[in-house]
């Protein structure tokens, strides 16, 4: 009786890690379809947008008769490229969540122009044709720091396209401080900022305010 005993609740406990494990990889599931797409979302938008004007562009009775129309091609063709770079660095980047959870996640750093490498990138994604608002880089020219390049503009992106929600008119600035040995980034803009009641879920997941 005691060795069945035994046996039974061996079973039980072997059952309970495997219900276990399976929960778990079905919240890394989860966990991995809502990363790609809150972070795919904003660049292949911006890709999206951009092809759509270059068609128009393609389609007029006399494509790129102008200067002007040839330029505003080729600056489009730049935010596809740009876009289409970033979600492909993004894909490349989609284990880092399962390294994370087993205590494996790489940080890939290497010397980073903060302007040419991360900003001006940001900018290509958030400053769209006929925003209503100014974009802005505010950071010291060359400014070059030890870091992971893809991860540091990951959260910019995100920060300054949140920004984008919510500005209607005025400024969404980016950029970079220098004090001592630390620098600093930042994205500001003149939008309505977050009510008091949300502030608790300022490192909530996924969360916004739409108020």
């Amino acid at each position: 009786v005691t060795i069945a005993r035994m046996t039974a609740q061996a079973e039980t406990e072997r059952a309970a890690i495997i219900v276990k494990s399976a929960e778990r990889a079905a919240q890394q599931e989860r966990d991995l379809n809502e990363y790609l797409a809150h972070e795919v979302r904003n660049p292949l938008a911006a890709a999206m947008a951009a092809g759509n004007f270059v068609g128009v562009a393609l389609n007029e009775e006399r494509p790129l008769s102008t200067d002007e129309s040839i330029q505003a091609c080729r600056g489009d063709a730049h935010v596809i490229q740009s876009s289409l770079k970033f979600i492909d660095d993004l894909l490349r980047s989609i284990l880092d969540m399962h390294k994370a959870a087993s205590n494996q996640l790489q940080i890939q750093e290497r010397p980073t122009d903060i302007v040419h490498d991360v900003l001006e990138t940001v900018r290509t994604v958030v400053d769209s044709k006929h925003n209503p608002w100014e974009f802005q880089i505010d950071c010291p020219a060359g400014l070059v720091v030890q870091t992971d390049p893809l991860k540091l503009k990951q959260i910019v992106m995100n920060l300054a396209t949140n920004s984008r929600k919510f500005v209607s008119r005025g400024f969404i600035k980016v950029g970079a401080h220098v004090k001592d040995d630390t620098v600093s980034l930042f994205v500001e803009d003149s939008g309505p900022g977050i009510p008091i009641q949300k502030r608790s879920q300022l490192f909530v997941k996924y969360q916004q305010s739409l108020d």
